[in-house]
């Protein structure tokens, strides 16, 4: 009974640690202009063969380039670019986790994130850091 009482006791805590942490997680932007016009380039980027070997981007159909709604997509494209400006500027303090809104689209079994307006000096300026499906970092795409 005792180890019922522990076992159930764990469950609940883990469970509570669960939510609070994934409340904290990374989320997407929803569709608007802006997603809508990331989408458009990348299918013109993808329809031009040179265009698309030359940014790494795979061979999909246009309806397979999407904005990302999935919380859990979202969170782990923010912990991924997380990881790639640290590797990057690894003396840099790493940003709050989980504090950024981003565009992410799937573009068939690769992922792209976008921060709108970064460098913030830019606005308009899209920067699509584009992932594979093992989240290796491919490219940087300017929109």
């Amino acid at each position: 009974m005792r180890a019922l009482t522990r076992f159930i006791t764990l469950a609940i805590a883990l469970i509570s640690v669960n939510r609070a942490t994934g409340a904290q997680g990374y989320t997407c932007k929803p569709s608007d202009f802006y997603s809508a016009m990331m989408i458009r380039q990348i299918n013109a980027s993808i329809a031009d063969t040179a265009s698309r070997r030359v940014l790494g981007l795979p061979n999909v159909l246009s309806s397979q380039v999407t904005l990302a709604t999935d919380n859990v997509l979202c969170n782990r494209a923010g912990l991924a670019l997380d990881s790639l400006a640290n590797s990057q500027h690894p003396n840099d303090p790493p940003p709050p986790q989980g504090t950024a809104v981003y565009y992410v689209l799937t573009i068939g079994t690769y992922t792209g994130v976008s921060l709108l307006g970064s460098p913030p000096n830019k606005p308009g300026y899209a920067p699509l850091f584009l992932f594979d499906p093992t989240w290796k970092f491919v490219n940087i795409i300017g929109l």
